[in-house]
Protein backbone atom coordinates (compact mmCIF):
# COMPACT_ATOMS: atom_id res chain seq x y z
CA UNK A 1 0.00 0.00 0.00
CA UNK A 2 0.66 3.55 -0.70
CA UNK A 3 -0.20 4.59 2.49
CA UNK A 4 -2.18 3.65 5.89
CA UNK A 5 -4.56 5.65 7.89
CA UNK A 6 -5.85 5.90 11.62
CA UNK A 7 -7.83 2.55 11.97
CA UNK A 8 -6.40 0.39 9.17
CA UNK A 9 -4.49 -2.50 9.69
CA UNK A 10 -0.79 -2.32 8.39
CA UNK A 11 2.01 -5.30 8.16
CA UNK A 12 5.39 -4.32 7.96
CA UNK A 13 8.11 -7.08 7.52
CA UNK A 14 11.39 -7.09 9.21
CA UNK A 15 10.89 -4.66 12.27
CA UNK A 16 10.69 -7.50 14.84
CA UNK A 17 12.13 -5.02 17.93
CA UNK A 18 9.28 -2.38 17.08
CA UNK A 19 6.58 -1.71 19.05
CA UNK A 20 4.13 1.09 20.93
CA UNK A 21 5.14 4.39 20.43
CA UNK A 22 8.02 3.70 18.30
CA UNK A 23 8.58 5.83 14.56
CA UNK A 24 8.76 3.40 11.36
CA UNK A 25 10.29 5.45 8.76
CA UNK A 26 12.90 6.19 6.11
CA UNK A 27 16.34 6.29 6.52
CA UNK A 28 17.23 9.45 5.91
CA UNK A 29 14.76 10.66 8.64
CA UNK A 30 16.31 10.89 12.05
CA UNK A 31 13.07 12.62 14.01
CA UNK A 32 10.67 10.62 15.54
CA UNK A 33 6.82 11.52 16.28
CA UNK A 34 5.93 12.67 20.07
CA UNK A 35 5.11 9.17 21.59
CA UNK A 36 2.28 9.69 24.13
CA UNK A 37 3.46 8.90 27.54
CA UNK A 38 2.72 5.57 28.94
CA UNK A 39 1.56 5.38 33.03
CA UNK A 40 3.86 3.79 35.55
CA UNK A 41 3.32 0.07 36.74
CA UNK A 42 0.96 0.46 40.10
CA UNK A 43 1.38 -3.01 41.57
CA UNK A 44 3.33 -5.79 40.80
CA UNK A 45 3.15 -9.76 41.68
CA UNK A 46 5.85 -12.10 41.39
CA UNK A 47 5.89 -14.90 39.83
CA UNK A 48 8.03 -18.52 39.92
CA UNK A 49 8.76 -22.01 39.78
CA UNK A 50 7.64 -24.94 42.22
CA UNK A 51 10.02 -25.88 44.82
CA UNK A 52 8.06 -28.32 47.39
CA UNK A 53 9.48 -31.25 47.28
CA UNK A 54 7.30 -32.31 44.85
CA UNK A 55 8.32 -30.49 42.27
CA UNK A 56 9.38 -32.12 39.06
CA UNK A 57 7.10 -35.34 39.42
CA UNK A 58 4.71 -34.29 37.35
CA UNK A 59 3.76 -31.92 34.78
CA UNK A 60 6.41 -30.83 31.40
CA UNK A 61 8.49 -27.20 31.05
CA UNK A 62 8.32 -26.25 34.95
CA UNK A 63 11.84 -24.45 34.70
CA UNK A 64 12.26 -20.79 35.16
CA UNK A 65 13.85 -20.32 32.12
CA UNK A 66 10.46 -21.08 30.47
CA UNK A 67 8.41 -19.13 32.56
CA UNK A 68 10.77 -15.69 32.08
CA UNK A 69 10.53 -16.25 28.36
CA UNK A 70 6.38 -16.44 28.60
CA UNK A 71 6.56 -13.26 30.70
CA UNK A 72 9.26 -11.82 28.61
CA UNK A 73 6.98 -12.86 25.60
CA UNK A 74 4.17 -10.95 27.15
CA UNK A 75 6.16 -7.80 27.68
CA UNK A 76 6.78 -7.70 24.28
CA UNK A 77 3.65 -6.86 23.20
CA UNK A 78 2.03 -5.32 26.22
CA UNK A 79 3.91 -2.03 27.22
CA UNK A 80 1.63 -1.44 30.29
CA UNK A 81 3.98 -4.47 32.26
CA UNK A 82 7.86 -4.48 33.30
CA UNK A 83 9.14 -7.90 34.07
CA UNK A 84 12.29 -7.66 36.28
CA UNK A 85 14.46 -10.42 37.68
CA UNK A 86 14.65 -10.87 41.28
CA UNK A 87 18.15 -11.18 42.63
CA UNK A 88 18.15 -15.39 42.76
CA UNK A 89 17.40 -15.32 39.48
CA UNK A 90 14.44 -18.17 40.39
CA UNK A 91 11.35 -15.53 40.22
CA UNK A 92 10.31 -12.86 38.19
CA UNK A 93 8.42 -9.74 39.12
CA UNK A 94 5.92 -8.51 36.99
CA UNK A 95 4.63 -4.81 37.33
CA UNK A 96 1.36 -4.06 36.22
CA UNK A 97 -0.45 -0.67 35.81
CA UNK A 98 -4.16 -1.10 37.88
CA UNK A 99 -6.42 -4.02 38.41
CA UNK A 100 -7.37 -4.26 34.47
CA UNK A 101 -4.00 -4.84 33.91
CA UNK A 102 -3.45 -7.75 36.32
CA UNK A 103 -6.54 -9.04 35.62
CA UNK A 104 -5.73 -9.69 31.75
CA UNK A 105 -2.10 -11.28 32.95
CA UNK A 106 -3.97 -13.95 35.78
CA UNK A 107 -5.88 -14.73 32.08
CA UNK A 108 -2.97 -15.42 30.45
CA UNK A 109 -1.28 -17.28 33.07
CA UNK A 110 -4.21 -19.10 33.17
CA UNK A 111 -3.32 -20.31 29.62
CA UNK A 112 0.25 -20.54 30.65
CA UNK A 113 -0.81 -23.52 33.07
CA UNK A 114 -2.76 -25.30 30.99
CA UNK A 115 -0.18 -25.26 27.99
CA UNK A 116 2.52 -25.81 30.09
CA UNK A 117 0.86 -28.72 32.24
CA UNK A 118 2.09 -27.59 35.41
CA UNK A 119 1.63 -28.83 38.65
CA UNK A 120 2.27 -26.11 41.19
CA UNK A 121 2.61 -22.43 40.81
CA UNK A 122 5.20 -20.68 43.23
CA UNK A 123 3.30 -17.43 44.14
CA UNK A 124 5.78 -15.11 46.10
CA UNK A 125 5.08 -12.11 48.25
CA UNK A 126 8.19 -10.63 50.67
CA UNK A 127 7.75 -6.59 49.72
CA UNK A 128 4.13 -6.98 50.44
CA UNK A 129 4.33 -9.05 53.70
CA UNK A 130 2.15 -7.50 56.78
CA UNK A 131 4.86 -5.79 58.49
CA UNK A 132 5.60 -3.65 55.57
CA UNK A 133 2.24 -2.63 54.49
CA UNK A 134 -0.26 -0.80 56.69
CA UNK A 135 -3.69 -3.01 56.97
CA UNK A 136 -5.71 -0.58 55.34
CA UNK A 137 -3.19 -0.52 51.86
CA UNK A 138 -3.00 -4.03 52.49
CA UNK A 139 -6.56 -4.67 52.56
CA UNK A 140 -6.65 -2.53 48.78
CA UNK A 141 -3.45 -3.59 47.16
CA UNK A 142 -2.12 -7.38 47.86
CA UNK A 143 -4.73 -9.45 49.44
CA UNK A 144 -7.36 -9.31 46.38
CA UNK A 145 -4.19 -9.76 43.97
CA UNK A 146 -2.81 -12.42 45.72
CA UNK A 147 -6.62 -13.88 46.50
CA UNK A 148 -7.35 -13.71 42.84
CA UNK A 149 -3.73 -15.34 41.73
CA UNK A 150 -4.61 -18.28 43.89
CA UNK A 151 -8.04 -18.46 42.87
CA UNK A 152 -6.93 -19.20 39.26
CA UNK A 153 -4.31 -21.25 39.71
CA UNK A 154 -6.54 -23.75 41.39
CA UNK A 155 -9.82 -23.89 38.83
CA UNK A 156 -7.05 -24.72 36.78
CA UNK A 157 -5.55 -27.61 38.76
CA UNK A 158 -2.79 -26.27 40.04
CA UNK A 159 -1.44 -26.24 43.60
CA UNK A 160 -0.33 -22.67 44.65
CA UNK A 161 2.53 -22.41 46.92
CA UNK A 162 2.62 -19.03 49.11
CA UNK A 163 6.09 -18.42 48.99
CA UNK A 164 5.45 -16.16 51.87
CA UNK A 165 9.07 -14.24 53.38
CA UNK A 166 9.22 -11.89 56.04
CA UNK A 167 6.52 -11.78 58.52
CA UNK A 168 2.75 -12.22 57.99
CA UNK A 169 1.06 -13.44 61.35
CA UNK A 170 -0.83 -10.74 61.43
CA UNK A 171 -2.86 -11.32 58.56
CA UNK A 172 -3.05 -14.85 58.37
CA UNK A 173 -6.32 -15.19 59.65
CA UNK A 174 -6.93 -14.07 55.74
CA UNK A 175 -5.52 -16.62 54.35
CA UNK A 176 -8.38 -18.92 55.28
CA UNK A 177 -10.42 -17.01 52.93
CA UNK A 178 -8.09 -19.01 50.50
CA UNK A 179 -9.87 -22.17 49.15
CA UNK A 180 -9.14 -25.02 52.19
CA UNK A 181 -7.04 -28.19 51.03
CA UNK A 182 -5.74 -26.70 47.79
CA UNK A 183 -2.64 -24.46 48.79
CA UNK A 184 0.96 -24.93 50.84
CA UNK A 185 1.90 -22.08 52.64
CA UNK A 186 6.02 -21.75 52.73
CA UNK A 187 7.55 -19.86 55.53
CA UNK A 188 10.64 -18.44 55.88
CA UNK A 189 11.30 -18.06 59.45
CA UNK A 190 9.55 -14.72 60.12
CA UNK A 191 5.69 -15.46 60.62
CA UNK A 192 4.97 -17.63 63.90
CA UNK A 193 4.54 -20.93 61.83
CA UNK A 194 2.98 -21.81 65.50
CA UNK A 195 0.37 -19.96 65.40
CA UNK A 196 -0.42 -20.10 61.68
CA UNK A 197 -0.36 -23.81 62.50
CA UNK A 198 -2.88 -22.85 65.26
CA UNK A 199 -5.19 -20.79 62.69
CA UNK A 200 -4.75 -22.94 59.65
CA UNK A 201 -4.68 -26.06 60.96
CA UNK A 202 -6.78 -28.02 58.58
CA UNK A 203 -7.51 -25.61 56.32
CA UNK A 204 -3.86 -25.49 54.21
CA UNK A 205 -0.38 -27.08 54.43
CA UNK A 206 2.45 -25.71 56.01
CA UNK A 207 5.72 -25.72 54.89
CA UNK A 208 9.18 -24.63 56.83
CA UNK A 209 10.35 -23.41 58.48
CA UNK A 210 13.93 -24.32 59.62
CA UNK A 211 16.05 -20.66 59.77
CA UNK A 212 18.75 -20.57 57.74
CA UNK A 213 20.62 -18.88 60.56
CA UNK A 214 20.39 -22.36 62.46
CA UNK A 215 21.47 -24.10 59.65
CA UNK A 216 24.67 -21.69 59.22
CA UNK A 217 25.54 -21.52 62.81
CA UNK A 218 23.48 -23.67 64.79
CA UNK A 219 24.65 -27.23 65.82
CA UNK A 220 23.13 -30.42 64.18
CA UNK A 221 21.52 -31.52 67.44
CA UNK A 222 20.02 -27.93 67.55
CA UNK A 223 19.03 -28.42 63.90
CA UNK A 224 17.71 -31.46 65.06
CA UNK A 225 15.48 -30.38 67.90
CA UNK A 226 14.29 -27.58 66.43
CA UNK A 227 12.62 -30.45 62.89
CA UNK A 228 11.28 -32.44 65.75
CA UNK A 229 9.38 -29.67 67.03
CA UNK A 230 8.23 -29.01 63.87
CA UNK A 231 7.31 -32.59 63.43
CA UNK A 232 5.22 -32.71 66.66
CA UNK A 233 3.41 -29.31 66.71
CA UNK A 234 2.97 -28.45 63.27
CA UNK A 235 2.71 -31.58 62.12
CA UNK A 236 2.80 -34.67 61.03
CA UNK A 237 -0.48 -33.99 58.83
CA UNK A 238 -0.57 -31.17 56.91
CA UNK A 239 2.96 -30.33 57.30
CA UNK A 240 6.13 -30.58 54.96
CA UNK A 241 9.85 -30.00 56.72
CA UNK A 242 11.82 -27.36 54.84
CA UNK A 243 14.28 -24.83 55.40
CA UNK A 244 13.14 -21.46 56.01
CA UNK A 245 13.07 -20.41 52.35
CA UNK A 246 16.18 -21.33 50.56
CA UNK A 247 19.40 -23.58 52.45
CA UNK A 248 22.39 -20.42 52.65
CA UNK A 249 24.94 -21.22 50.84
CA UNK A 250 27.33 -21.00 53.78
CA UNK A 251 24.58 -23.92 55.80
CA UNK A 252 26.78 -26.44 57.42
CA UNK A 253 26.70 -29.58 56.14
CA UNK A 254 26.38 -31.60 59.07
CA UNK A 255 23.02 -29.47 59.91
CA UNK A 256 21.48 -30.26 56.41
CA UNK A 257 22.36 -33.29 56.87
CA UNK A 258 20.50 -33.24 60.17
CA UNK A 259 17.46 -31.71 59.17
CA UNK A 260 16.74 -34.50 56.67
CA UNK A 261 17.22 -37.29 58.63
CA UNK A 262 14.97 -35.93 61.29
CA UNK A 263 12.41 -37.00 59.46
CA UNK A 264 13.59 -41.07 59.43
Amino acid sequence: IEMGEAGDIVTIAGMSKATVADTLCAPEIDIPLPAQPIDPPTISVTFGINDSPLAGREGKKLQSRVIRERLMKEAESNVAIKVTDTPGGEAFEVHGRGELQMGVLIENMRAGIRGLGLVGLWIGGWRSASEFVAPRLWERFVFPYFKAMVEAAVEEGAIPVLHFDANWTRDLERLKELPKGKCVLALDGKTDIFKAKEILGGHMCLMGDVPPSLLSLGTPAEVTAYCKRLMNEVGPDGFILSSGCDVPIDARHENVKAMVEAVL
